[in-house]
């Protein structure tokens, strides 16, 4: 690479690329300084009259003659031998033709001459100003009272004024409340702070953009535009002073639109730069519009760099992101920062800016650093990551028990083999030195799975409505999560769960090795209802007929048959095998509770017997009724000589 690669003349559209010489196809790296050379506004030649500006022919640089067709600046070609800088004038004691001009002069063809600039700093106009002035050595105006002096040397002191009477041109000062919204969008507009320098009246014309206009000083319009359309309105405020003389202001306003919102996520505003070499910044922004899209957005980056009241501002970057190149200055006797900005425009020209200023690292780098877990596993790998201050750029790190145990990255991954508790140590370095940190015993090594037990704060066995507090143990880097009957409880991820229902918890309890799960701990609740009892209520003599109660872990019962406890009837089922009326009383930690009662009724065996009124024997055909003893609650069936009738 050479470095002619390097250097590349401006283009009509700005964009300039770098490729390499030796192939065409491939860019010079983005990390590689580049410039663009900066023409001279003017140049002149010493033997003849013959004076050239910067142009373009398509897209590439050119020159053309003062004066000629198609050149952006008019005058009469000149020569000189011995240029001498000299002033911008700023004063208001010369006709307005030469205020805010600049004006130059030469040593040896003696001349003085007047330029005009426009907007962008581009020249459009040159005057004579005055031949024959002498060797000019000096030129320069006193900013009391408007005069240009300069020296005529070796002898000679001179001072130019203007001797007639001079009436200044007006500046307009157009100003709106609001300059973006939904339409329709209703703006008042101020035209009255404009002023004349004599003092003298003003007339106003406002043009809307729309076709409207108005003739007062401090107007009020409303815009329309069709819906969810952006549109942009060109307003001008023309003031005109008594003797004709105007000026023009022009503002616009954006109809449905808003601006684009930024976010500069590089630099971080109110960094440091390192001194102790140029720093290739990357600049990136997050950039949205409720409006446009990404593509219908441009961008412009500017590196500027302030020297105590000035500034000195560099050719905008048109990308997002971009790069650009930072110069180690300050920290001396004179102010230096940098302010990286950001302009983004949409497509119908409503703009939004955004700043990031950074400052010289100026004092020694103070170390310091984190890793993402301060407990690891043997044979697992730690992530540490650089967070000293003052822009270091060297490191220097110590791992002991660590491989690789010395590192100069920034931010290293260490391996760790072998248990036990290991120090780390961070020298962070800029061009002033640095402070280094140590963290002892900062990284713990283990192979040990977890321990994993519960123990309750109180009895495990209690009514409904209370509760007991489960504690799993506890140590560095570890996780927990509850579980009952073997199923997660949501949200139980701490060491310690209060349990307030029936079942069996246990505690998964996990560290950077592995997971364990405990052994299971049973927490029953008493009953929440009154005992209760069922069964049948009645029953033949001699057989049995069991009622039974409600169940549950810690219960004691008794039976009671007509009020009297019935001896040795302490479980959950009772014979009652005679009639009576039957219930429970149940004990348990909650409390006593009697249950509802049952009536229970014998029915004794039926002995049944046959009777007639007719006699046995007759003659076919014949019948005789036969009729058996009844009882309650019996079903029949009648058979002859064993056969089912």
């Amino acid at each position: 690479m050479q470095f002619n690669e390097l250097l590349r003349q401006p283009t009509a559209n700005g964009v300039i690329s770098y490729p390499l010489q030796c192939d065409n196809s491939l860019m010079i790296p983005s990390n590689i300084r580049k410039w663009v050379h900066a023409r001279p506004d003017l140049d002149w030649n010493h033997g003849s009259a013959t004076t050239r500006t910067g142009t373009y022919t398509g897209n590439t640089a050119s020159n053309i003659k003062l004066g000629a067709v198609g050149s952006p600046v008019s005058g009469v070609q000149f020569q000189g031998y011995a240029s001498v800088a000299g002033f911008w004038y700023t004063g208001t004691s010369f006709p307005p033709m030469y205020q805010n001009t600049y004006f130059h002069a030469d040593y040896g063809a003696g001349w003085i001459k007047n330029f005009s600039f426009n907007a962008v700093d581009s020249p459009t106009v040159t005057r004579n100003f005055g031949d024959n002035m002498g060797p000019v050595v000096f030129l320069s105006m006193n900013p009391k009272n408007g005069s240009i002096y300069y020296i005529n040397y070796p002898t000679e002191i001179r001072i130019i004024k203007y001797t007639g009477i001079v009436n200044n041109f007006p500046t307009a000062v157009a100003t709106s409340n609001v300059y973006f919204g939904t339409a329709p969008l209703n703006v008042s507009f101020t035209g009255s702070q404009s002023s004349d320098p004599e003092g003298l009246p003003l007339t106003y014309k406002w043009k809307f953009g729309d076709g409207d206009s108005s003739l007062v000083a401090n107007p009020s319009h409303t815009f329309n535009a069709p819906p969810n359309t952006p549109t942009t309105f060109t307003v001008t405020l023309t003031v005109t002073d008594n003797i004709g003389q105007a000026d023009v202001k022009t503002i616009y306003i954006y109809a449905n639109n808003t601006p684009p919102q930024i976010t500069i996520t590089s630099p971080i505003n109110n960094s440091n730069y390192n001194m102790s070499a140029p720093t290739n910044l990357q600049l990136n922004a997050t950039v949205t519009d409720n409006e446009h899209s990404g593509a219908q957005l441009s961008y412009k980056w500017y590196n500027i760099l302030h020297h105590n009241q000035h500034n000195h501002p560099e050719s905008p970057l048109t990308t997002n992101p971009a790069n650009t190149v930072i110069t180690p200055l300050g920290c001396g006797f004179d102010t230096y920062y940098y302010e990286l900005k950001l302009v983004v425009t949409d497509a119908a020209g409503l703009s939004n800016t955004a700043s990031s200023f950074i400052y010289p690292a100026c004092s020694s780098a103070v170390s310091n650093f984190t890793v993402n877990n301060q407990t690891v596993c043997a044979g697992s790998s730690a992530q540490f990551t650089d967070l000293s201050t003052n822009s270091p750029t060297n490191y220097s790190w110590s791992f002991p028990g660590g491989t690789p145990s010395t590192s100069i990255a920034q931010n290293p991954t260490i391996s760790y083999s072998t248990p036990g508790t290991y120090s780390v140590t961070l020298s962070a370095t800029n061009g002033y030195g640095g402070t280094p940190l140590t963290k002892t015993n900062y990284i713990t090594v283990t192979n040990a799975a977890p321990t994993t037990t519960i123990t309750p704060n109180g009895p495990t066995t209690f009514c409904s409505g209370g509760s007991v507090v489960l504690n799993a143990n506890t140590g560095t880097g570890l996780t927990y999560q509850w579980k009952k009957n073997g199923t997660n409880i949501s949200g139980a991820t701490v060491s310690s769960y209060t349990a307030n229902t029936s079942g069996t918890y246990t505690v998964a309890v996990t560290n950077t090795c592995s997971t364990v799960t405990s052994s299971g701990l049973t927490v029953t609740v008493g009953p929440a209802t009154p005992a209760t009892i069922t069964g049948s209520s009645t029953f033949c003599a001699g057989s049995g007929n069991f009622l039974s109660a409600n169940t549950g872990a810690g219960i004691s019962y008794q039976w009671y048959r007509n009020t009297i406890a019935q001896m040795g009837a302490t479980t959950s089922t009772f014979n009652a095998n005679s009639s009576g009326t039957y219930y429970v009383i149940e004990t348990s930690s909650c409390g006593t509770s009697q249950s509802n009662s049952i009536v229970v009724t014998q029915i004794n065996n039926p002995n049944p017997t046959i009777s007639y009124t007719t006699p046995l024997s007759f003659c076919s055909p014949g019948s005789v009724v036969l009729t058996s003893s009844t009882f309650g609650g019996v079903q029949y069936q009648w058979q002859k000589i064993l056969l089912t009738l």
